[in-house]
């Protein structure tokens, strides 16, 4: 009876703990993967240019994919469960394409019509810094 007492609060404890570490990557990995928007919203047809994409359900480590239309963005990087900084892909030609994120896990999200590409010439400062596309469409 004597040594039980102090198994018990390693029991507790070690309980604690667990439940502790669960909460915590339930946190993580349970969010619902989500867009919420995309900064900039427009960027020339030649690409390389960054876009992030704000929403919910990412986080460092995982696997993840984004196309802007159907061409695969050449580097992703996750900045934290809320951003990821995605390189747009050279664009087929000019007009609207949506983003999908597919992650390693097998879960996409679409924002349909959340990006525009347009022809060098007629794209300026303001199209590439102050356009913001957002899952409301504004």
């Amino acid at each position: 009876m004597r040594g039980e007492r102090p198994m018990r609060a390693s029991l507790a404890l070690l309980a604690a703990v667990s439940i502790c570490f669960l909460a915590a990557m339930s946190s993580c990995e349970g969010e619902e993967l989500s867009i919420a928007s995309v900064a900039p919203g427009s960027g020339i047809v030649g690409g390389n240019e960054p876009v992030k994409i704000q929403g919910t359900g990412f986080r460092q480590g995982m696997g993840i994919d984004v196309y802007f239309g159907n061409a695969k963005s050449p580097a992703v990087v996750v900045e934290g469960q809320t951003l990821i900084v995605a390189t747009t892909p050279p664009g087929a030609k000019a007009g609207l394409v949506d983003i999908r994120i597919q992650t390693d896990q097998g879960n996409n999200i679409i924002l349909r019509n959340a990006f525009r590409y347009v022809e060098s010439q007629d794209w300026n400062l303001t199209d590439g810094f102050g356009g913001t596309r957002s899952k409301s469409g504004q």
